[in-house]
């Protein structure tokens, strides 16, 4: 299996927990969405996991990406996707 593939699996199941999470227990986030795609200043990117507060709203309140062995370390994708959806931060899970 290729280490996309296995990285998918687990944004899979990371959404799953957080979905339970989300279900019966107290957050600010209401869903979560896999792989949605974003258009930011750098172009079309999709993050593995956006967490949102208000989706109909476009209020985001995380991103999570799980980086392969080809990711640039820069993270100016990742950055730029933080920015379209007015983060200040984001998560990187390292290889």
């Amino acid at each position: 299996m290729s280490s996309r593939k296995h990285l998918q699996l687990f944004a899979t199941q990371l959404a799953t927990w957080a979905e339970q999470i989300i279900e019966n227990g107290r957050t600010p986030f209401r869903r979560v969405d896999l792989f949605h795609p974003l258009q930011t200043s750098t172009g079309t990117c999709t993050p593995p996991l956006i967490f949102w507060i208000n989706r109909q709203s476009m209020i985001a309140g995380g991103l999570v990406f799980l980086p392969d062995n080809t990711t640039d370390l820069s993270f100016e994708t990742e950055a730029a996707a933080a920015t379209a959806l007015g983060l200040r931060h984001f998560v990187t899970w390292e290889t």
